[in-house]
């Protein structure tokens, strides 16, 4: 709305503040939050929309408005990318305060600041890119990066009625819900990370089957790793034994199974994350004895179609 607002009074610089003031006190909806701006000339007020310059505040800062029906959805890793929140880290300072409280976190935990690989010079990109394709450092770039959008989201007014994580999101969902410290949930991040960046590469394949047709074609290292749906089933392992059942199913005539290759920089199989999970699960207990070893060493296939 502000760069909507400065768009029309770099066109029409004409336009009175009285008008102006008056149309958005009267002719708009009122929201539960409000952006001020103190300006003199047509030329100021545009001058301060195209930099930002106003101050945030709720609409009844003693009535914060209710939850309603929003819920916070924190993604897993994969969405991660060098640069990822740069303009607001530059322009927000809650969001900038809520990535600078992360980095000190994490700079006992990585011995290098987080910030380096989110926001690099351009001749460190190409390093940047290269560690923020791994676990260790997707997980903390992705933690500090949805952290500091929960944040600013509820500095802004909006206050969730819940939170909902997809796998390392869940530890984001945990901490805005108050179940985790900021502390204790980047220490389990990075440790899960750094056991991730220790096993070997798998791969995974989508097939168009019931679990019941699926499960006598798995030889090796294949197993289900997820139900997707009633008649869509996801296989890991280790590339070789994917690669084999895929030229498999291709090489049968008018095979009944359509399968779909996954295009991920990281895939683990079931059996390469097996002393991956233990390791996880008996320093999680000895760190925070209230956690249960066999919640991180579960290898059961995650069940889509029941939930």
């Amino acid at each position: 709305m502000a760069d909507r607002l400065a768009a029309f009074l770099e066109k029409h610089p004409e336009t009175a503040l009285e008008d102006v003031a008056h149309t958005l006190q009267k002719g708009r909806k009122a929201f539960g939050s409000r952006r001020v701006v103190i300006a003199e000339t047509t030329a100021e007020l545009v001058d301060s929309l195209r930099n930002h310059c106003w101050t945030e505040r709720l609409a009844d800062p003693g009535d914060p408005p209710a939850a309603g029906n929003v819920y916070f959805m924190f993604p897993g890793a994969g969405s991660q990318h060098v640069g990822m929140g740069r303009e607001l880290y530059e322009t927000e300072p809650v969001y900038r305060d809520a990535v600078d409280e992360c980095a000190g976190q994490l700079l006992p935990l990585l011995s290098e600041d987080i910030r380096d690989v989110l926001y690099p010079s351009e001749a460190e990109r190409a390093e940047a890119e290269r560690k923020i394709a791994g676990p260790t450092y997707a997980f903390a770039s992705l933690f500090a990066t949805e952290y500091a959008l929960a944040r600013l989201w509820m500095h802004w007014g909006v206050r969730p009625a819940g939170c909902v994580g997809h796998s390392f999101g869940q530890y984001l969902a945990a901490v805005v819900a108050g179940v985790f410290s900021l502390k204790d949930a980047l220490a389990v991040a990075v440790r899960r990370g750094q056991l991730m960046d220790r096993v070997e590469e798998g791969a995974m394949l989508l097939l168009y089957a019931p679990e019941e047709k699926v499960v006598p074609l798995l030889r090796g290292s294949l197993s289900v790793a997820a139900v997707n749906a009633e008649k869509l089933c996801t296989v890991s392992g280790r590339p070789g034994d994917i690669a084999a059942l895929e030229g498999e199913l291709g090489s049968v005539l008018c095979s009944p199974i359509n399968s779909l290759r996954t295009s991920l920089s990281l895939v683990l199989s079931r059996d390469s994350m097996g002393d991956s999970c233990s390791s996880f699960g008996s320093w999680s207990t000895a760190s925070y004895p209230t956690l249960t070893v066999g919640l991180f060493a579960r290898t059961v296939p995650v069940s889509f179609s029941r939930a």
